[in-house]
């Protein structure tokens, strides 16, 4: 009988201990959450855009939506009342030069009604053609007892008069509940001419806020730097991150701290092709979603990203590092990296196709049209495909491997990122209704994987 009730009271032990650290903010395992960070967007090349936001959940909820360009800096916010099991979706175009957004809103409200979608970004600047979009979930619907999450929002007209002339106006959390974590969201870049499309998952962060976060459209809060934890001790925020050996729970002095810990990464890599008999073409896709807090000092750190490529028998494409003391990653690098300096603040497209000619030019990518310039070919080169895996770090001897963010009892290294590789092939030709012979090109996407690095804080 006494055993029976230890082992009763060690349950429920681990339930509270469970319960208590899914408040802490951490990577959804399921690919919903109640942050989300779609990684890019763009209107560039003949590329478009769709974006697919559903909500899980048998509860309305409401969204931020932030829209925000490559170099890090925000086009516009809007809000999105989502009822119970509904879909939002929204295309992204340039049409005469213009930035056209669309949404549909047969299935959610949107709020301002009028949104400022019409602005004046053209092709002369190419921060309004790409970027990424943050999500942020800011509470569900109460129903009229104020304790229980309605399944409907009332009509579009009146969410908007609550808003900007209603209860909203003095309390925008009134009738609003926490957040409920049943968002997802992907988003497909398409280029009809070429009949190419890939389809990208968004980053779920999971356990970001445990209470309302409703603001109007035009708050700079809810954002990535506003995760709330109410289990942590005060003025605490938990990250939950996982190795491959163990997974643990930090608390940081600065909210947006947590969600660096969370989206750190010390490496990335994946697989790529760049055979041409295939006409394959690859392009790095690098987004860093919280560099506009640097900016901020909110965070306050530089790392410097290196392009390490292998081969498909596991040898390395020969660069070059000078003074490099042989230890920990400048050891794995030595005499085998290429540089990639960043050229914008948030968004980074890197091509594996630049041709010898050009080398230090600013073009635009083959696959995203996205501007860049090209710091190596790899025409001098015998590599068709294998792994790309680019390393971020804080600095070589004498000065030192840096950390990136500490707390009182680790220093984890690297930037916090995210991103995929886009991929193009040609595989023969079909013949169209004229007889005409046209290429046969299809496209895929893969998501970086990660590595994290932790130390003990001396």
């Amino acid at each position: 009988m006494m055993s029976k009730r230890i082992l009763q009271l060690a349950a429920l032990s681990v339930l509270f201990c469970f319960c208590a650290l899914a408040q802490a903010v951490h990577l959804s395992d399921t690919g919903r959450g109640d942050a989300l960070i779609v990684p890019y967007w763009t209107a560039a090349g003949g590329n478009d855009t769709l974006l697919t936001v559903r909500n899980h959940g048998d509860e309305a909820t409401a969204a931020k939506f932030r829209l925000m360009d490559a170099d890090g800096g925000q086009i516009g916010a809007w809000n999105v009342y989502l009822d119970a099991r509904a879909t939002y979706t929204l295309t992204m175009s340039n049409v005469s030069g213009q930035l056209l957004i669309l949404d549909d809103l047969n299935n959610a409200c949107v709020a301002p009604l009028a949104t400022a979608f019409n602005g004046t970004a053209t092709t002369r600047s190419p921060g309004f053609e790409g970027g990424y979009i943050e999500i942020i979930e800011m509470g569900r619907a109460a129903d009229d007892s104020g304790t229980e999450a309605a399944t409907e929002w009332p009509a579009c007209d009146e969410v908007n008069e609550r808003l900007f002339y209603g209860i909203w106006l003095d309390d925008p959390n009134a009738g609003i509940l926490p957040p409920g974590g049943a968002l997802s969201a992907s988003v497909s870049l398409i280029h009809v001419d070429v009949g190419g499309m890939v389809t990208i998952d968004a980053t779920a962060l999971a356990g970001f806020s445990d209470v309302p976060q409703h603001t109007d459209p035009d708050s700079d809060v809810p954002s990535l730097a506003t995760p709330h934890d109410s289990g942590a001790a005060p003025g605490k925020t938990r990250s939950r991150t996982c190795t491959e050996t163990e997974c643990r729970t930090d608390a940081w002095d600065v909210p947006v701290e947590a969600v660096a810990a969370v989206l750190m990464a010390k490496s990335i890599e994946a697989d790529v092709v760049v055979n041409p008999a295939i006409g394959a073409k690859a392009e790095l896709v690098i987004v860093k979603p919280l560099e506009r807090y640097k900016r901020q000092d909110q965070l306050s750190f530089f790392s410097e990203p290196k392009l390490l490529l292998r081969r498909r028998d596991g040898t390395r494409i020969a660069g070059s590092i000078m003074g490099c003391v042989c230890v920990t990653t400048c050891c794995e690098l030595r005499g085998s990296w290429f540089p990639v300096t960043p050229l914008r603040a948030a968004v980074d497209v890197v091509t594996l196709n630049a041709s010898a000619s050009e080398v230090g030019l600013e073009q635009r990518s083959p696959v995203l049209a996205a501007p860049t310039i090209a710091e190596f070919s790899l025409d001098d080169h015998d590599f068709v495909s294998g792994v790309a895996r680019l390393f971020f770090d804080q600095g070589f001897p004498p000065q030192g491997i840096m950390p990136s963010i500490c707390n009182d009892d680790i220093c984890m290294s690297g930037e916090p990122v995210m991103g995929f590789v886009i991929q193009q092939y040609t595989n023969g030709t079909l013949i169209d209704a004229d007889g005409a012979r046209i290429c046969a090109n299809y496209r895929t996407a893969v998501e970086w994987t990660r590595e994290l690095r932790i130390r003990e804080r001396p």
